[in-house]
């Protein structure tokens, strides 16, 4: 059999919740740098074609690195574009970003034909809401900081560094369990 012909069985094969996270993995890092360019007010679409090219390349093999180059240049558009660390299509960006990462780890756990079971999708929700609702958090966290023009504290930041770890361990170990 060629490849051509494996690739065209493997479409054929392909579940509709897999068409659904390819979807998502394509439209999210575009969704974020559309949001980049209407923060910044500059035109995106040069960017936005390159990362869609990319993505589809992702989900046509979520198993390979190349995904890292998506993230890399979504991340620098932001890094050049945006000065302001408290707006907020830094939310935006963020569970724009997070959706992407999610669909291509979703994708890269099963083949193509896999159709999974709805108590998988229910907790890979579920951790993407607490995701999204930690980020928001995060972001008026650090939104509330900004409007008090306080000073930095080494020793309050590395306390609040070491508190979010063990918070992490803690949701980490829950998790596994269920």
């Amino acid at each position: 059999m060629t490849p051509a012909q494996e690739r065209l069985d493997q479409m054929r094969s392909t579940s509709g919740q897999r068409w659904t996270l390819i979807a998502l993995a394509v439209s999210t890092p575009v969704l974020a740098c559309l949001a980049i360019g209407a923060a910044s007010r500059f035109n995106p679409t040069a960017v936005c074609v390159t990362v869609a090219a990319l993505s589809i390349w992702t989900s046509l093999r979520p198993d390979t690195h190349t995904d890292i180059f998506v993230m890399i240049i979504v991340v620098a558009f932001w890094l050049a574009q945006i000065d302001d660390v408290v707006t907020p299509w830094a939310i935006v960006v963020a569970l724009a970003m997070a959706g992407h990462h999610v669909a291509i780890s979703v994708m890269a756990s099963a083949p193509h034909s896999a159709i999974f079971a709805p108590t998988i999708v229910r907790r890979w929700l579920r951790r993407c809401g607490i995701v999204a609702v930690a980020t928001a958090g995060v972001w008026a966290l650090v939104l509330g900081l900004d409007r008090r023009h306080a000073a930095g504290n080494a020793a309050l930041s590395l306390a609040a560094l070491a508190a979010l770890v063990v918070a992490m361990m803690v949701v980490r170990a829950r998790s596994l369990r269920s």
